[in-house]
């Protein structure tokens, strides 16, 4: 149920993003933290061969967090897009990272950030939206890189209680 759900996410984020050209409508505005809506915890879990596979997502003001089960974690820092040194350390802890979002059809906000030294006319390879499941806020993420679509719940009870069961 949760990866038809990701699956029609990303068919409405990937439309949207179809064209390299921003038009009008799909003004790009750079930020320098993440929305209120998007901070805090959040969590999914998918069934794998090899047994459950568990992965939480912490977002602050202008720092995240990936955590996985299998202890593999990976932070980003956000920096304004017009800062002037930063510095990229490939043995740094948090990759630094710009981040912006448009406006898509029916007022939706699309958010993505992309590594620092991307051109802004690059595609992005991390995109995020909210969105609700079954009453619950669910934050739906694509990572182009990867071609995956994950959905992420605000507990982990509810990312396990929604987990895609085969």
């Amino acid at each position: 149920m949760i990866k038809l759900l990701a699956l029609v996410a990303f068919a409405f984020v990937a439309i949207s993003f179809s064209t390299n050209k921003a038009t009008a409508s799909t003004k790009v505005h750079y930020i320098d933290s993440y929305p209120k809506s998007m901070q805090g915890i959040w969590y999914e879990v998918t069934k794998t061969k090899n047994g459950e596979y568990f992965e939480a997502v912490a977002f602050k003001k202008n720092k995240s967090l990936q955590a996985f089960s299998d202890g593999t974690q990976y932070g980003t820092v956000l920096y304004n897009v017009n800062a002037k040194h930063v510095k990229v350390n490939k043995k740094a802890k948090f990759t630094p990272k710009y981040v912006g979002y448009y406006i898509g059809k029916g007022g939706k906000k699309f958010y993505f950030s992309k590594t620092w030294n991307t051109k802004r006319s690059a595609k992005p390879n991390f995109i995020c939206s909210r969105s609700t499941f079954k009453g619950h806020a669910i934050l739906v993420l694509y990572d182009r890189k990867y071609n995956t679509v994950t959905g992420y719940f605000r507990t982990q009870k509810l990312a396990e209680e929604f987990v895609n069961k085969e």
